[in-house]
């Protein structure tokens, strides 16, 4: 191991790894007559994020069900994503990172996303699919912070040796748990407030080196 502070960094899917919210985009090219009530809840969650926000995605995530999953990851070919994010997550694999996507997300995203960027392992909510087809949600990783837990006891890791990017409410849990925790471009005041390290450049290399720099301190 070339570092010496950090062994992992985990890095958020929406609006980290993705410049775009992935199941809207996955909603619009597969399902677009669902797309109005996963606004509708999406409306909850600004108007009350924390008496809402499990009950909300919880039913965004069911939108999803029936869909096939080898069209979700067609669809995942052309997702944008942060500029850069592909050579970051080399260059952080490189210096000796185990490095993670960790979202509240489904793994069917995660699978869809991790072969073009070169990301193997993540931490996410879980579906279940029978020949090709999204027929239930499985246990969920709507509490990040958690689901990271429960991974770190049973690899038997320190969490202040890790580094958590991410943007949104849901990163702050994390953020307190983690060793460092970074505020990549975040969404909310609140975000910033609780991280260790805001970054707001968009070329996801430049943060990579800069943590590689931080673990070299």
């Amino acid at each position: 191991m070339v570092g010496n502070r950090y062994d992992v960094v985990t890095i958020d899917l929406d609006g980290t790894i993705s410049r775009v919210i992935t199941e809207e985009y996955v909603l619009r090219e597969l399902a677009p007559e669902r797309l109005e009530k996963y606004y509708e809840l999406d409306k909850l969650l600004q108007e009350d994020y924390q008496k809402y926000y499990e009950k909300a995605v919880t039913e965004q995530f069911k939108l999803l069900i029936g869909l096939k999953v080898s069209e979700i990851k067609r669809v995942f070919e052309t997702i944008p994503l942060a500029k850069n994010v592909d050579k970051a997550i080399r260059l952080l694999n490189d210096h000796g990172f185990e490095v993670l996507i960790l979202t509240d997300n489904i793994d069917v995203f995660c699978e869809g996303i991790r072969d073009r960027i070169g990301v193997r392992r993540y931490i996410s909510s879980r579906t279940i699919v029978k020949n090709d087809v999204i027929v239930g949600l499985g246990e969920l990783n709507l509490r990040k912070d958690q689901g990271l837990k429960k991974y770190l006891e049973k690899n038997n890791i320190d969490p202040a040796r890790v580094i958590h990017v991410g943007d949104w409410k849901n990163d702050v849990p994390v953020f307190n748990l983690v060793g460092l925790g970074i505020a990549y471009r975040p969404k909310d005041n609140k975000i910033i407030e609780e991280a260790h390290l805001t970054i707001n450049i968009e070329d996801f290399e430049k943060v990579a080196k800069l943590i590689i720099a931080l673990d070299k301190c």
